[in-house]
Formats: C-alpha cells, structure tokens, sequence
C-alpha cells in the first residue's frame, strides 16, 4: 500500500498545476480552437507548440490505460486473486506501447522547462489522472496487504513513463 501512496502522490504531484491554474475542475471554461484530441472535454487551453500531437496521442493513450487498469481493479471488489489477474494483463498491453513511452518521456524532457508544457498536460490530463488515483486507493485498499497484488502493481506501474524514477 506504500507504494499505492507513492504513486499517488506522484500522480498528484504532476497534477498540482492543473489544482492551482484552474478553481473547478469540470472545463466551466471555454476550449480554444486547438482543443480537439486530447483534453478537448476539459477546456484546455491550445496546445503548446513544444507539445506535438503525437506526444499528446500518447499520453492520451496512457492515461485512457491507467483509468481502464484502475477500473478493473474496481471491478473485482476485493478480490485480490482477480485484480492480480487484471493488472498482468493491463501490464502486457501497457508493454507494447514501450517504444512510443520511451519516445514521450525522451521528449518531455525537452519540453520540462516550458511552463506552459507543464500547465497544459495538468489541464489536460490532471483531472482524469487525479480521479483514477483517487479511485485505485479505494479499490486497492482491501488488497493492500497482498503482496501479490502489491508485487504485480508495481510492475504495472514501472510500464507507465510518467511514473518511473526520473534518470
């Protein structure tokens, strides 16, 4: 369950823009013209030219991944046998997309002293992402002790780039 905490936290921590940019999360804003894809139903603002679309696709992709991995660790209320059973799974498809997570991590670097970079991934994705981690401590929270569950977790998570120890 530490590691639940850990993840969270830095899901949170790569969310804290989007909390101090914007009051209501719900996109009461208007979109600008560059909304559609990724983070059109949040009201994000355009998307920074640092930000190409093929960087936003993948994150999209990501996260759309951790919010169905969450999800069907919900689903299997508790079951602890099952949700290992789901986080494998979401393992092995989270896997093939390593090539193109290499590819975003590489180029978030370039872009991580771009203030607005940062402020449009919050906007865009803070919210989907604060809402899966919020729901993943509620559904995990009965196979916290399990170290199958804990061990296979972890795995899942290392898959995802904007979870792993920065290098």
């Amino acid at each position: 369950m530490q590691r639940l905490i850990v993840i969270a936290v830095l899901v949170a921590a790569a969310c804290t823009k989007q909390d101090s940019s914007s009051a209501g999360a719900g996109g009461s804003g208007s979109s600008s013209g560059a909304g559609a894809g990724p983070g059109s139903s949040t009201g994000a603002s355009a998307r920074p030219a640092v930000i190409t679309q093929s960087m936003a696709d993948t994150f999209e992709a990501y996260v759309a991944a951790f919010e169905k991995l969450v999800n069907g660790i919900d689903a299997t209320h508790g079951d602890c046998k099952a949700a290992v059973g789901v986080i494998e799974q979401s393992t092995k498809s989270v896997a093939a997309m390593s090539s193109k997570g290499e590819a975003l991590r590489d180029a978030m670097k370039s872009a991580k002293g771009d203030s607005a970079a940062g402020d449009w991934f919050g906007e865009t994705f803070g919210p989907r992402m604060q809402a899966a981690a919020e729901k993943l401590r509620g559904a995990g929270e009965a196979c916290k002790d399990d170290e199958a569950f804990r061990s296979a977790l972890n795995a899942a998570m290392a898959e995802y780039p904007m979870m792993r120890k920065k290098s």
